[in-house]
């Protein structure tokens, strides 16, 4: 049974539906694992994401079957964005590997896609959302998320091990 939307989604904007929201336009995000296409997923992140270039279609598999996937698809059913949660459900979440197609860029997709997102029990239940970037800083800011110094530290035991080049220009901005 379908319900309008809550507040931040835009009046009359989208239709709930069980852990799946249809834009007015006809795209649908939905948090079906089953939606993921890793095919396309593992394709954008191991050529396009400077975050995880060249990682295997094996280590992103797992990571999309340990957290929670969020999957955009066009209007034909085309997967044509992606994010994951990672989280536990009460001190923090994780938000890591958004995107949006670049072909479907410029339409509102993302900022769409997520107030939906963070309008999530996943998001909205605990005390601390964690996101490292360094792009679209100004559309999350939007959001409330806001650059804090100082504060991260990273540890990679033995990271990448199946990798043979790993860009780590993430952790410049730190």
């Amino acid at each position: 049974m379908a319900e309008e939307a809550g507040a931040g989604a835009g009046a009359g904007a989208t239709t709930e539906v069980a852990g799946e929201w249809r834009h007015e336009s006809g795209y649908i995000l939905t948090n079906d694992p089953e939606r993921v296409d890793l095919e396309a997923l593992h394709r954008f992140l191991s050529t396009e994401a400077y975050w995880s270039v060249d990682i295997t279609k094996e280590r992103v598999a797992l990571a999309v079957k340990h957290s929670v996937p969020f999957s955009l698809l066009s209007p034909t059913g085309e997967f044509v964005g992606f994010c994951r949660l990672n989280t536990d459900h009460v001190t923090f979440t994780y938000l890591s590997d958004v995107y949006v197609d670049k072909r479907h860029r410029k339409r509102g997709l993302s900022k769409w896609f997520l107030d939906h997102i963070l309008a999530t029990d996943y998001v909205t239940n605990v005390r601390s959302v964690f996101l490292m970037t360094k792009s679209a800083q100004k559309l999350y800011a939007k959001f409330g998320f806001e650059v804090v110094e100082n504060r991260c530290m990273v540890y990679r035991p033995g990271v990448a091990k199946d990798v043979g080049r790993y860009d780590w220009r993430l952790v410049e901005y730190i």
